[in-house]
C-alpha cells in the first residue's frame, strides 16, 4: 500500500486505478530489468517483483518522483502496450498525456511493434429489414482477432449503406457506401464520415495508403466521366493526419488514371497503391496491375507475369516481405507459384517459388503487407491458413466460434492514429 501511495503522490493524481497503477509497475519494473538484461516482448505481461525492486521503485518515486524515469525508456516501453490498454494510462500523468495523444513520433513507434504482431479483422454487415430498410441503415460489426484466434476487440456502427466495398490499410479500415464514405480506427472506436465528392454522382473505386514517414493516409477515388473517354477514369485524393482528421473539406483532383480500374481489394506497400484489373478483349492473359505512387501522385499500370494463366485456379496479389508479388494456386497439381517484381521501375517479375500445397484446398488469397514472409491462405474448408514460404509450412489459425458469419479478413495493425480533431 505504500508504494500505490508513492506511485499515486508522484503522478499528482488521486484517481488512478488498480490497472493503471499495475501497468505502471510494470513499466518501472522493465527499466530496471533494462539496465541488466535485454527487453523480451513477450514478457511484458509477466512482471514479478521481488521485495529489493519494490524497495529501490519506492524510493525513486518518493525521492525524484516520475522524472526519475528516462522518457525514452518510458517511450520504448508504452510502445509495446495494446492500445486498449494504453488509453487507460493516460491519465497516469501529464508526461504520459502528452506521449499517448497525437504524438507522432511515439504512434510511429508503437506501429512497428504491432506490426511484429498482426492481427486479423473481421467483419459482417446486418440490417433490421422491419426498421432498417426504409432507412437503408446496416449495422457493421468489425472483430480482430490474433493469429492464434483469441479475440482482440470488437467494434460495432451503423453505416447509411449497404457496403459495397471494405479496404483496409494498416490500422484503418474504410467502408464504402454508394453516397458515403467512413473510415474508422478498429483499435480507438474512433469513426469519421468522409465528405461527398463533387465530381462523382457516387463511389466508385477506392484505393487506401499508408505513408508512415509523414503518418498520414490516403484516399485514392476512381470514378468514371462519359466525356473522358472509354477506359478512361478521373481521379481524386483525400489527406488524413493524426490529430487532425481530414485536413482539407474537399476532395483534390490528381488527374486521369490511364486505365478502368474496378476493384473492391487495394493493396498499400512502401507508399504505392496496386489493384489488379482485367482487360476482358485481351482474354486470359489480359490481366494487368494499375498502380498509384502516394508520394510522386503518379500512376503507372503493370503487366502480369507471363505464364499459362489456365493453370491456375487463382491468382492473386499480395506482399512478400514488403515486395509486390504475384501468387497463383494450380489446384490439379495442389502447388503454388509465387512471383516477385524485383524492379518496380521496368516492372521485371521473377518466379522465386514453387511451393507443394499438400492439398490444402486454396480458395482465395488475402492480400497484406505481412513483412514476415508468410501468406494467407483462405482454403475451400473455410479454414485460414498461414503459410510460411521459406520453411514450407502451415498453420491453421483458429477462428471465434461465429466466424461462418463474417466475411473474407483482411490483416491489420494496432494504431493509436487519432480521427478526430485535437484541440
Amino acid at each position: 500500500m505504500n508504494l500505490m501511495f508513492s506511485l499515486c503522490q508522484s503522478c499528482n493524481t488521486q484517481t488512478l486505478t488498480i490497472l493503471q497503477l499495475f501497468y505502471l509497475l510494470i513499466a518501472i519494473e522493465k527499466l530496471i530489468r533494462s539496465r541488466t538484461e535485454t527487453f523480451i516482448t513477450h514478457q511484458v505481461y509477466d512482471a514479478r517483483w521481488n521485495y529489493e525492486q519494490r524497495l529501490i521503485v519506492t524510493c525513486m518515486l518518493q525521492n525524484e518522483g516520475m522524472e526519475a524515469i528516462p522518457s525514452d525508456l518510458i517511450v520504448e516501453i508504452l510502445s509495446r502496450l495494446p492500445v486498449r490498454e494504453l488509453g487507460k494510462l493516460r491519465c497516469v500523468c501529464k508526461q504520459w498525456y502528452g506521449l499517448l495523444v497525437c504524438n507522432n513520433e511515439f504512434t510511429g513507434e508503437h506501429m512497428k511493434h504491432t506490426k511484429r504482431k498482426p492481427l486479423l479483422l473481421l467483419r459482417r454487415y446486418s440490417s433490421n429489414f422491419l426498421v432498417e430498410v426504409k432507412t437503408n441503415k446496416v449495422s457493421v460489426e468489425l472483430t480482430a482477432i490474433d493469429l492464434e484466434g483469441t479475440v482482440i476487440n470488437n467494434f460495432r456502427t451503423v453505416v447509411n449503406g449497404p457496403v459495397h466495398t471494405f479496404v483496409s490499410c494498416a490500422a484503418l479500415a474504410i467502408l464504402c457506401c454508394m453516397r458515403s464514405l467512413y473510415v474508422f480506427n478498429p483499435s480507438t472506436g474512433q469513426g469519421l464520415s468522409i465528405p461527398r465528392s463533387s465530381a462523382a454522382a457516387s463511389f466508385y473505386t477506392i484505393g487506401f495508403g499508408y505513408l508512415p514517414k509523414s503518418n498520414e493516409y490516403k484516399i485514392i477515388h476512381l470514378f468514371l466521366v462519359p466525356s473522358v473517354g472509354e477506359g478512361k477514369m478521373r481521379s481524386e485524393i483525400l489527406t488524413l493526419r493524426d490529430g487532425e482528421g481530414v485536413i482539407t473539406d474537399s476532395w483534390r483532383s490528381i488527374g486521369n488514371c490511364p486505365q478502368s480500374v474496378s476493384a473492391s481489394d487495394c493493396l498499400c506497400l512502401n507508399g504505392i497503391v496496386f489493384w489488379e484489373i482485367s482487360r476482358l478483349c485481351k482474354g486470359p492473359q489480359g490481366k494487368e496491375i494499375a498502380s498509384f505512387d502516394l508520394y510522386k501522385e503518379e500512376f503507372k499500370v503493370y503487366s502480369y507475369p507471363v505464364c499459362d494463366s489456365t493453370k491456375y485456379s487463382m491468382m492473386g496479389l499480395t506482399g512478400f516481405q514488403g515486395t509486390l508479388s504475384v501468387v497463383g494456386f494450380a489446384a490439379e497439381t495442389s502447388t503454388m507459384d509465387v512471383w516477385l517484381m524485383k524492379d518496380n521501375n521496368s516492372g521485371i517479375w521473377v518466379k522465386e517459388y514453387t511451393v507443394d500445397l499438400f492439398c490444402l484446398g486454396a480458395e482465395s488469397l488475402i492480400p497484406s503487407d505481412y513483412y514476415s514472409g508468410d501468406i494467407l491462405i483462405s482454403t475451400k474448408q473455410k479454414d485460414l491458413i498461414q503459410y510460411s514460404i521459406r520453411n514450407q509450412t502451415s498453420t491453421k489459425i483458429s477462428y471465434c466460434r461465429t466466424i461462418g458469419t463474417f466475411r473474407k479478413p483482411c490483416l491489420y495493425y494496432e494504431s493509436l492514429f487519432s480521427l478526430h480533431k485535437i484541440v
